[in-house]
C-alpha cells in the first residue's frame, strides 16, 4: 500500500487487476470470495486498464522522490515477480477515482 502527496490510498494485488484506489468504506473484488456485507451496493472494481506480463504483481509505490526527472513523478511502480522487472503505470483521474494506464517498465532484467 502506499499513498500520493493528497493522501489518496492505493494497493497493488498479485493474480487478479493490479491496482485499486482505496476508498473509506468501500468494498472490493477480491481474488478470493466475496466479502461479507449484505447491505453495500456492490464491489469497486479495480483502476487499471489493463495487465502487465503474466500478472505477478508484489508491492507498490507512487514515486514521489527528486532523483529521476519530473515526468515520473507520480508514476506507480509494481514489482512483477515473472517478468523480473517493475511495471510503470500512469494514473489519470476518473470521476472520484483514477484510471492507471500502462507505460514502458521503470527497470526490467533478463537475470531471473
Amino acid at each position: 500500500m502506499d499513498f500520493d502527496r493528497y493522501g489518496n490510498a492505493f494497493v497493488s494485488a498479485c493474480v487478479i487487476d493490479h491496482l485499486f484506489h482505496m476508498a473509506p468504506g468501500g468494498l472490493y473484488i477480491r481474488q478470493a470470495g466475496r466479502p461479507e456485507f449484505s447491505y453495500s451496493y456492490g464491489l469497486l472494481p479495480s483502476i487499471v486498464d489493463h495487465r502487465h506480463y503474466r500478472a505477478a504483481y508484489c508491492g507498490v509505490a507512487v514515486y514521489q522522490g527528486n532523483q529521476y526527472p519530473e515526468a515520473y513523478s507520480g508514476r506507480v511502480l509494481i514489482g512483477n515477480i515473472h517478468e523480473n522487472a517493475v511495471n510503470m503505470d500512469r494514473l489519470e483521474p476518473y470521476g472520484a477515482s483514477f484510471k492507471a494506464h500502462a507505460m514502458d517498465n521503470f527497470v526490467q532484467s533478463s537475470d531471473g
